[in-house]
């Protein structure tokens, strides 16, 4: 799905927006959607084919372009989690919790396998979920530092940075 974010330079509460976007349950949500934004003073024929009344305006977009969710003016951020959550497929927001759980089961048995290592990495990036992760990594015995240590080597950057994150 698509997130199409209408704004303006001189909108104070678009501002305000893009601050929520920093929130850690926003930001979760927010990495499974394409972010657009426009600024309706810079394109306002698109801000005209949307039917764009108030700035900010949010609007859910399906693959094909189809407008599925939206509003107008500003949303704190447990507003504007309920309408990303709203636009997702509620059988993949249950899987990724489920997905969750089990990796914290493993930490919590002290009994991760190497292949799972770089998801509890990807999962440090998640704000809300680093703080539990990181008391559990600590907390095993012995301490794996060689199996996060090989993760310096992965090819994506998101589990590099976890592994450093912890390393350090």
């Amino acid at each position: 799905a698509i997130i199409l974010i209408f704004w303006a330079v001189l909108e104070p509460t678009g501002e305000s927006l893009h601050l929520t976007y920093d929130e850690p349950g926003v930001a979760e949500l927010l990495q499974h959607f394409a972010l657009v934004e426009i600024d309706a003073d810079q394109d306002p024929d698109t801000a005209a084919m949307y039917q764009v009344r108030g700035l900010p305006t949010v609007l859910v977009l399906s693959a094909d372009g189809e407008v599925r969710a939206g509003t107008s003016g500003y949303l704190p951020a447990p507003e504007f989690q309920k309408l990303l959550r709203g636009a997702l497929n509620p059988e993949f927001l249950k899987h990724k919790e489920a997905s969750y759980l089990e990796l914290l089961k493993l930490l919590e048995d002290n009994d991760v396998p190497t292949n799972r290592w770089p998801e509890i990495m990807i999962e440090l990036g998640t704000p809300d979920r680093r703080k539990d992760l990181h008391a559990r990594i600590f907390n095993l015995t012995p301490f794996p530092r060689q199996a996060i240590v090989d993760l310096l080597q992965d090819s994506r950057l998101a589990v590099r940075l976890g592994a450093l994150e912890i390393v350090e």
